[in-house]
């Protein structure tokens, strides 16, 4: 969503994607369905929910090893999970180089500041020697909690944008 409105904000016009949403959890593919119907976004975009990295896989490389298209990889709140499996998701970035290798892939880290929250960033970036951190920052952040308004309260944010095999 902020990528499509920062695209609205700087041309003028919405960006056309593949939006991949991907979670074992219902309700968080269903809130990903919601957003997906908001104007910002082109209408002319597809979306796809799943629940399993291997379908992400099966999917982008019959749909962008063809076009050399970049991939953007968003991971806000990922690592906070309890359930991630740090060695799981490092395969799939490998795998999906391996399967696009023109294809440039660009990662998004967002979490709280808190180390807790971040140990399983760092052991992941240990595992993708190839990964480059582009810019980094720590800023307080809001969130709209409703579709048409209402924001939480301000919460300070680490974020990294990055890039793999490139």
């Amino acid at each position: 969503m902020a990528i499509a409105d920062l695209f609205v904000n700087r041309f003028g016009k919405p960006i056309p994607m593949q939006y991949i949403g991907v979670d074992i959890a219902p309700a968080m593919l269903d809130k990903a369905r919601d957003f997906a119907t908001d104007s910002t976004l082109f209408s002319a975009s597809e979306f796809f929910f799943l629940v399993d990295f291997q379908e992400v896989l099966s999917l982008i490389t019959e749909r962008i090893v063809r076009s050399n298209e970049a991939i953007l990889i968003n991971a806000s709140y990922l690592f906070a999970s309890s359930s991630l499996i740090v060695d799981d998701l490092a395969a799939f970035v490998i795998q999906l180089h391996t399967r696009c290798p023109t294809s440039p892939i660009y990662f998004v880290y967002q979490n709280p500041v808190h180390e807790d929250k971040n140990a399983k960033y760092q052991e992941w970036k240990t595992h993708l020697p190839g990964l480059k951190v582009v810019h980094h920052a720590k800023e307080p952040v809001q969130y709209r909690t409703r579709r048409f308004g209402g924001t939480s309260e301000p919460e300070t944010v680490r974020y990294e944008l990055l890039t793999y095999g490139s």
